[in-house]
């Protein structure tokens, strides 16, 4: 079998910034480091060495190369044959990853149990997703976009230690001959776990949603669902259309809405207020245009027996992954049901609110 070495980038699910870069003047030589790092696990009270945290860049570079550069070889036959209506994937053949266990190895060993979590969701579980499990063996879907524009060398400056926290500057040069001199910068945050020290980028800020909230909004969420699937309105009956008890409207496609009757929602400015309580801007926005629940002049309709309503399921379970910052103060997560949802909530001046939402895979 042909095997090629290939170096081109991914179009990956957009997701939380979890280091911040700016460019920076030349203060001090970089030097070369051999990307021979090895999982950082130290014990005990002792802060962590230089030599741990050049390991965990060194990790990190590599994870980076891996999911945006997909520099790592895979082989030329795809396994469409096992589901012929998804994307194409081909098997990894880059010795050290060859297996589904190696990924999740590098990615635990680099980040915090909630980044790990996270990343290893995105990579391989998402509807965005790049790799995927086979029978313990890795396959890649092989998609490709932008590259890098920083050196393999860094050096990096410590900014904060103690036994179980510290914080650090890691500098790369620019590669372009436009860029001389001037030096990529990431803020990154290390935390000491069970297994030893690990990179906690995006998992530092402490800010955590309360589960009430979750549970609020997910319950008020299942309601929104339902109502415009054509199940949660209370909706006047074909006979009451009939006997012009209630006039139904019909839309330029020959759609039929129907006046809804619940007193909390028969003016649109209360069903859009109660959307707004639950959804950010962008999602409020598209779950008001989604074209099964309409304003017709200031009263809500809605359409019968849309789809088939939210899916009956277990107590959905919430786990929180990734915080943001107090200028930015989101979370991500998973919710847990039928399938599993990573779902981003933003605490705004009105309370929390559900940012977005992200799909796994079917499969």
């Amino acid at each position: 079998m042909n095997l090629k070495k290939r170096l081109i980038p991914l179009i990956l699910l957009s997701a939380l910034a979890l280091t911040s870069c700016a460019s920076a003047p030349a203060t001090d030589s970089p030097s070369a480091v051999e990307n021979s790092a090895q999982p950082a696990a130290s014990q005990g009270s002792e802060e962590i060495t230089e030599d741990e945290i050049r390991s965990l860049i060194e990790l990190d570079r590599r994870y980076e190369r891996i999911t945006r550069l997909a520099d790592f070889s895979w082989g030329e036959s795809d396994i469409t044959d096992i589901d012929p209506e998804a994307e194409t994937f081909y098997k990894v053949t880059e010795p050290g990853l060859e297996k589904f266990s190696d990924f999740e190895d590098l990615v635990r060993s680099t980040y915090t149990e909630n980044v790990a979590e996270y990343y290893i969701w995105q990579q391989t579980e998402s509807e965005n997703r790049i790799f995927k499990n086979v029978n313990g063996d890795l396959y890649f879907i092989g998609a490709g976009g932008a590259g890098t524009d920083t050196s393999e060398e860094f050096f990096f400056e410590i900014l904060s230690s103690s036994p179980t926290e510290a914080e650090a500057d890691v500098h790369r040069p620019y590669i372009f001959d436009d860029e001389q001199g001037e030096y990529e910068t990431r803020r990154y945050f290390f935390r000491r776990e069970s297994s030893g020290w690990r990179i906690a980028n995006g998992d530092v800020s402490g800010i955590e949603i309360p589960e009430s909230a979750v549970s609020e909004l997910l319950e008020k969420e299942r309601f929104i669902l339902e109502a415009i699937n054509g199940n949660g309105f209370t909706l006047p009956s074909e006979q009451d259309i009939s006997d012009g008890k209630y006039s139904a409207v019909t839309n330029e496609f020959g759609d039929v809405f129907y006046p809804v009757l619940d007193e909390n929602f028969d003016g649109w400015d209360e069903w859009q207020s109660y959307v707004e309580s639950v959804y950010g801007e962008d999602l409020a926005r598209e779950t008001l245009m989604n074209g099964t629940v309409i304003k017709s002049g200031d009263k809500t309709y809605a359409e019968k027996n849309a789809g088939s309503g939210a899916e009956e399921s277990a107590q959905p379970e919430w786990k929180q992954l990734l915080s943001g910052s107090d200028e930015d103060p989101e979370v991500w997560g998973t919710v847990t049901g039928d399938k599993k949802t990573v779902y981003r909530f933003k605490e705004t001046a009105a309370g929390w609110r559900i940012e977005w939402e992200y799909p796994s895979a079917g499969d």
